[in-house]
């Protein structure tokens, strides 16, 4: 036991020593209006909730300051009862919002006592926390992110760089564009931003994959949390995919409809409950002052509202109690169920209308096509809202998932499966488009009466409910000049008029294109033909649309002379020389197909697909163009039938400069943004130092109570002298009381550590007697097995000593002899010494004695074996030899019998119709005598043979190709030539077959080869 103890110390030493070049531990953060969860997925750990420092899995959304200090989750919750102001809750709907705008202004509503103003630097909003110090909402969800990288850092044990954040289904570009500047600031790479709806979806289904087929099921998640509700209706697929190459076949979510209500939620209900609570104790008339004029006595009804609200969940009725509510009056008053729901008479009639406009906006779906109605968030465990749903949808409402938790599992999939750390199942996700997004632009040009005119021109991107991620190609004909487009939102009015109001800004983006009249000027001829300018949009899987690049395309007409003479200078070139013969017009084909090869591989397209798709592209001012499902391909090849040549059109692809502004937001400058993340890390800075000195004061105090227990325990007692132990204890008491009386918030922490390494120095020596005292009988045990383990060693190799040298042995057994008297002039010195000094044989050196004897006893046995696998290998091949004699002498005999027999047997007489077969059938049935062998025995010996030699090969160990052999993650060519949404199946079929071929066929294990 102690030689095993003291290597697992060298082994840890030494893997401590070595650097974590690279974490492939992710997380992701369910982002809450009032609540936020932690899941984590490191190596060695599976994807699951981080618990928080107070070993719960849920954190409260809320950041607190109390005298320059700052606080999270439960003490953040405490301070906020106090000093309300100072402790900011339910600032993310606040993001990206003017301080004009209706949310707002609902905001103030709620929280009257919070010092908003409009932020000069970005257009937004801001808390004035102190003179001359304010805090961003953006600030604020860093701050929440940044904790949330603590509590995951802390579960995994791991540094966290990458997480996925669930968002809102209807945050706008706006508000995931500030969650995106949130996790800049808290030095977090975000993977990507979630709705919570898919992440719902992403859940359910990756624990159901048997249960996804081909028939889509549609399921409607019905999501009410502390401020808004959302319901989904998701449809679960099995979906082909030929990402890499070939066809395969995943399971898909796909958002098909999604509704919501931003102000339906539990808040709603906890603030109608304080607001009661506040009326209740105005009823007393104990106090002449308004409760609700009081900040800190509403915040106490706001956070016993919370409870009452949680509670009413499962009982009909219960007493709210709250003490001190303000000027020493008690506040305790019955409140029932039917109370409760007296205050909230829309609440369940708008929750009906969300549900039902998710159906509308899901193509009109009825319920008979629904197949389950999950319930999620903590808002739908009100028992009558449940009852309401189930009379509305006619069926038992399912409980199956984790209202708390489903969102933020999900999402740490998707983190998972997006980072290069992990494999896991894939699972395609669709999300769907809320706001309709459109392209507008103004078109110059002069009517009839020779007058310029203008014309607004308006064409639809990405519609409502499309799925995204999605990539559209947008052509603008007759630009002969540089132009502006914008891309905006449109066709919002069925969110009502409440919602539109609250969308802010409807001009998403300004781009400006560039270059276009250079790009005609460096392109013109007769053969050449302008087809407009390319704009390509992506929607990508965050929810943001952008431009990625915009070209100038041109088609080029070759003629069949053109193409001979092309072809007969590059003959030239190559020494063929210059007649157009037959051989000549073979290497042109033969060119003309690499060609093709080429362009197929690199993602052009050829001409007649180009004439395809842009057949309508001369007659429409400007289109979105639609697929017409892949290339043409050749038909079938005749042989020594030439075609007549015919004229060539080559595709001409000319990027062009663009410039993109952002409209809709706030948007603080680079500057800005820098300000706000060094105040950010100088709070940083501060709690770690409130960290470290905390640490240090829990250790030195922790260190003073447990020395003043043990002091007088026997055996430190018998391991000290009665000066020492005096000198010990009052060097504690002293220390003890410095801890009362003097440290504070401000005590440096580099005093408390001097305090503790005094303490530490002055009981050093005594923790060093008291653990040889401790740990020497245990190293004496190793000592005495591993002397019986060497003599039972040494008993055994007596018997085999021609594995051996003459003196290896006898040196062996004298070490043995040595060791014992060692040991045992040790133990009688250790005894005759006192306790309370230091011993002069330590631990240390016992186990040193210890290992001495274990690599003696390695060395021989090591050598034993060596002597012993040749012996049996001299053995077998023996055996081998004489195998293959005796096979070769049952061959003869064999032989030389068959011979024998054929020899013996009789001639059919002539002219006699049927054949006497009696000789044949007797060689057939011959039945040799026992000491013959037939041919199955000659085989089987002869395999015997060679199953020997197998044996005796040792064949060098092949490296494991599963491990080595992993593929490159190739780039999505999904899009790379497609004109609207879809794929380009044809085309992409042929690039991933090229991938196909490529692929090294490693993974297939290599044949032995027979010796």
């Amino acid at each position: 036991m102690m030689m095993k103890n003291l290597m697992w110390i060298c082994v840890s030493l030494f893997l401590a020593s070595i650097p974590l070049s690279h974490s492939a531990a992710v997380m992701s953060v369910d982002l809450g209006s009032e609540w936020f969860k932690v899941a984590v997925v490191s190596p060695g750990v599976p994807m699951e909730i981080a618990l928080n420092v107070e070993s719960k899995r849920k954190t409260a959304t809320t950041v607190s300051f109390r005298d320059g200090e700052r606080a999270f989750g439960s003490e953040a919750l405490q301070n906020c009862v106090k000093y309300p102001k100072t402790c900011y809750v339910y600032f993310i709907d606040l993001l990206a919002k003017s301080i004009d705008h209706p949310v707002v202004q609902n905001f103030k509503e709620k929280f009257p006592y919070y010092d908003l103003e409009e932020d000069p630097s970005t257009g937004g909003v801001r808390f004035k926390h102190a003179e001359n110090e304010y805090y961003t909402p953006e600030e604020l969800l860093s701050m929440i992110l940044t904790h949330a990288r603590s509590i995951a850092e802390s579960y995994t044990g791991q540094k966290i760089k990458d997480a996925v954040y669930t968002v809102p289904v209807f945050f706008n570009e706006a508000e995931r564009r500030s969650v995106l500047r949130a996790s800049k600031m808290a030095n977090l790479d975000c993977l990507q931003l979630i709705s919570e709806s898919i992440a719902v979806a992403l859940n359910y289904g990756m624990f159901r994959r048997k249960e996804i087929n081909s028939t889509a099921k549609n399921l409607i998640l019905f999501d009410m949390g502390a401020q808004d509700t959302t319901v989904s209706v998701v449809a679960f697929q099995m979906m082909k995919t030929k990402e890499r190459g070939f066809s395969e076949t995943h399971p898909m979510a796909q958002i098909l409809g999604v509704a919501y209500d931003r102000d339906l939620g539990g808040l709603d209900l906890q603030l109608k409950l304080r607001d009661l609570l506040g009326q209740k104790f105005n009823d007393l008339k104990k106090s002449k002052n308004d409760v609700r004029k009081n900040p800190r006595a509403m915040g106490k009804l706001f956070k016993e509202a919370g409870r009452v609200k949680n509670v009413l969940s499962a009982n009909s009725k219960l007493y709210a109690q709250v003490e001190n509510v303000m000027e020493d009056i008690d506040l305790k008053v019955p409140i029932s169920r039917e109370e409760f729901y007296e205050l909230i008479p829309d609440f369940f009639y708008r929750s009906l209308r969300v549900f039902d406009d998710a159906l509308k906006n899901a193509g009109g779906m009825k319920m008979e096509e629904i197949s389950e109605v999950i319930l999620v968030g903590a808002g739908t465990r009100i028992p009558k809202l449940q009852e309401v749903l189930a009379e509305r949808v006619g069926f038992e409402l399912s409980k199956n998932l984790n209202t708390d938790e489903a969102a933020a599992m999900g999402a740490v999939y998707k983190a998972a499966d997006l980072s290069n750390g992990f494999k896991v199942k894939k699972f395609i996700t669709k999300e769907s488009v809320i706001f309709p997004i459109d392209v507008d632009f103004k078109r110059h040009f002069v009517d009839d009466d020779d007058k310029p005119q203008v014309k607004q021109v308006r064409r639809s991107l990405f519609g409502r409910s499309n799925n995204y991620p999605q990539k559209k190609i947008m052509t603008f004909n007759k630009f002969s000049d540089d132009f502006v487009f914008n891309v905006n939102l449109n066709d919002v009015a069925y969110l009502g008029e409440i919602e539109v109001s609250r969308i802010g800004g409807f001009n998403l983006t300004e781009v400006t294109v560039k270059g276009v009249k250079s790009a005609l000027e460096n392109n013109t001829g007769e053969n050449i033909e302008s087809k407009g300018v390319k704009a390509h949009f992506i929607l990508n899987e965050s929810g943001f649309i952008t431009v990625s690049a915009i070209e100038a395309v041109f088609e080029q007409t070759i003629s069949v002379e053109e193409q001979e003479a092309e072809e007969k200078n590059k003959l030239k070139e190559s020494g063929a020389g210059g007649s157009k013969n037959d051989s000549d017009t073979e290497a042109s084909d033969t060119w003309s197909k690499i060609g093709d090869t080429f362009s197929s591989l690199f993602g052009e397209k050829s001409k007649a697909e180009e004439k395809d798709e842009e057949s309508s592209g001369d007659k429409k001012d400007d289109s979105i163009k639609e697929e017409n499902g892949g290339s043409k391909k050749n038909g079938t090849k005749k042989e020594k039938v030439k075609e007549p040549k015919k004229p060539k059109i080559v595709i001409i692809k000319e990027p062009l400069e663009f410039e993109v502004v952002i409209l809709n937001g706030a948007h603080p400058s680079e500057e800005a943004v820098n300000e706000s993340i060094a105040k950010l890390r100088a709070l940083d800075k501060k709690d770690d130092e409130k960290r470290e000195r905390e640490n240090a004061q829990n250790t030195l105090e922790s260190f003073v109570i447990d020395m003043k227990d043990k002091l007088y325990q026997e055996l430190y007692e018998k391991s000290s002298t009665e000066e020492e132990r005096e000198k010990i204890s009052n060097k504690l008491s002293e220390v003890s009381d410095w801890i009362d009386e003097e440290v504070g918030p401000y005590t440096e922490t580099k005093l408390m550590q001097s305090k503790l390494t005094e303490l530490h120095e002055l009981t050093s020596s005594l923790f060093a007697r008291v653990r040889e005292h401790t740990e020497r009988p245990e190293a004496f045990e190793v000592l005495r097995s591993m002397v019986n383990s060497s003599q039972f060693f040494l008993g055994k190799a007596r018997n085999s000593a021609h594995w051996f040298k003459d003196n290896e042995l006898d040196n062996f057994e004298k070490k043995i002899s040595e060791t014992l008297e060692w040991r045992d002039h040790v133990e009688k010195e250790l005894s005759e010494q006192p306790m309370h000094e230091m011993p002069k044989t330590t631990v240390f050196m016992i186990a040193e004695k210890a290992s001495e004897l274990d690599r003696e006893v390695k060395y021989l046995v090591n050598k034993a074996k060596i002597a012993k696998a040749a012996e049996e290998k001299e053995k077998l091949m023996k055996e081998a030899e004489e195998l293959k004699i005796k096979a070769d002498e049952l061959k003869k005999k064999k032989k030389k019998k068959s011979k024998k027999t054929h020899e013996n047997v009789a001639e059919p007489e002539e002219g006699s119709g049927d054949v006497d077969k009696s000789d044949d059938v007797k060689a057939e049935t011959y039945q040799p005598d026992k000491e013959t062998k037939t041919d199955e025995d000659v085989k089987e010996t002869e395999n015997e043979g060679k199953k020997v030699l197998e044996d005796i090969q040792i064949e060098p160990e092949e490296e494991n190709k599963d491990d080595v052999d992993i593929e490159p993650e190739e780039e999505n060519k999904e899009d790379i030539d497609i004109e609207l949404e879809e794929e380009n199946e044809d085309e992409e079929s042929s690039e991933k077959e090229t991938v196909k071929k490529e692929k090294p066929s490693s993974g297939e294990p290599k044949e032995k080869e027979e010796l």
